[in-house]
């Protein structure tokens, strides 16, 4: 990944920046660790547009454009409510060379090599359980675009 100019993001001069990789390749999103007075982390969807099979089915099941990451924070606020896995606040929304970005706070941490012991997948998978059982009489986008359940089997096809 090129550098990326970040600084019009936050209002103390940057003392590093750090490229967070996901291990895996074509990922969607430049997600990077920003250092300054506070630490932060400033994520943008990175690719052209919702051609890719899962971005474009996302966005044409759901509604949900990735290059819209502003609309990430009533996302978030609203997953910390029903979960107590943490997800981050958004500090602050930019555009930056025609790129949403957003600066969420920065979890500490680290990043699982393996999801290893029964007690921990049973507790993650209590949370996602907690999550996934909100009932809506409606799908698609928290913040878009939203649509009756019946039709949810034949946009799927």
């Amino acid at each position: 990944m090129t550098e990326i100019d970040l600084q019009p993001l936050f209002p103390d001069p940057i003392l590093d920046q750090t490229a967070l990789d996901p291990g895996y390749d074509g990922h969607g999103s430049d997600v990077l660790r920003v250092t300054t007075t506070e630490t932060a982390v400033a994520r943008s969807f990175r690719l052209a547009g919702v051609d890719e099979p899962f971005f474009g089915g996302l966005y044409h099941l759901f509604g949900i454009d990735p290059s819209r990451t502003h609309h990430i924070e009533p996302l978030n606020a609203q997953l910390n409510g029903l979960s107590t896995i943490r997800v981050p606040q958004v500090l602050r929304k930019a555009i930056l060379n025609g790129r949403e970005w957003v600066v969420v706070e920065y979890l500490p941490g680290h990043t699982l090599e393996e999801f290893a012991g029964d007690d921990l997948m049973y507790d993650f998978g209590v949370q996602l359980a907690r999550i996934h059982s909100r009932h809506f009489f409606d799908y698609g986008s928290p913040t878009n675009v939203r649509w009756s359940l019946d039709t949810f089997h034949i946009r799927v096809i």
